[in-house]
C-alpha cells in the first residue's frame, strides 16, 4: 500500500515539476518543434535546478 501511495506521489511530483515544465519552456523557445518524454524532464529538471542556485547564491549574496 505504501508502495503505491509513494510511487503515485512521486510520479505526480516528476510528471508536474519536471515534465510540464519542461513542455512550457520548450513551447516558448522552439514553438514549431514538438519535444517528448525525457527532453522535456531533463528541460524542467535544468530549469529547476538553475532557479534553486540562483536563490540559493542570492540568499548567500544578500546575507
Amino acid at each position: 500500500m505504501f508502495r503505491f501511495i509513494g510511487r503515485l506521489l512521486f510520479e505526480v511530483f516528476v510528471e508536474f515539476l519536471f515534465h510540464e515544465t519542461g513542455r512550457v519552456i520548450t513551447r516558448l523557445l522552439s514553438p514549431g518543434r514538438h519535444f517528448e518524454g525525457i527532453t522535456l524532464t531533463v528541460v524542467g529538471l535544468l530549469f529547476w535546478s538553475t532557479a534553486a542556485l540562483l536563490l540559493f547564491f542570492g540568499y548567500r549574496t544578500l546575507a
